[in-house]
Order: structure tokens, then C-alpha cells, then sequence
């Protein structure tokens, strides 16, 4: 599946029949349930349907989100 990294890994996607699947390591998408709502499938997961506009701002701050988190954890090792 391939992914975008910095300083580690940040998203992988596929293509499914349906959807688009972002997969974005934990903790991140947990953190912003409230606002993943219609496209949360599980704590790593969000199914974007092809048939409906993609949420561009919202993957721009959980991106944003993952790339700080893999920044910190790296400053602490």
C-alpha cells in the first residue's frame, strides 16, 4: 500500500470499489473524531466515498497533525 512519510510514516491510501481508504497511524484520528464523523471507520481509518467531494481541509489538519506527532516523537528519542 503505499504512504507518504516524514520523519516516518504520516498516510497510506488505497482505492477500494467505493471509497478511498486514509489510513493514518494512531493516535491521530482517534483525536478528531468529533470532526472525522461521516467518513470514520475505525482509529486508524477514514472511508472517503467516490462518489462525494473529498474533505481536502480536513486531510490538510490530520496531516498537518500526524507530521507534528512524528516530529515530537522523534525529539524525544
Amino acid at each position: 500500500m503505499p504512504y507518504y512519510g516524514y520523519k516516518g510514516r504520516v498516510a497510506y491510501f488505497r482505492l477500494g470499489k467505493k471509497f478511498i481508504g486514509l489510513y493514518i497511524m494512531p493516535p491521530i484520528v482517534d483525536r478528531f473524531k468529533d470532526e472525522v464523523g461521516q467518513y470514520y471507520a475505525t482509529s486508524a481509518t477514514l472511508h472517503l466515498p467516490l462518489d462525494k467531494k473529498l474533505p481536502i481541509l480536513l486531510i490538510k489538519k490530520l496531516i498537518k497533525a500526524r507530521i507534528k506527532f512524528n516530529e515530537n516523537a522523534k525529539k524525544k528519542k
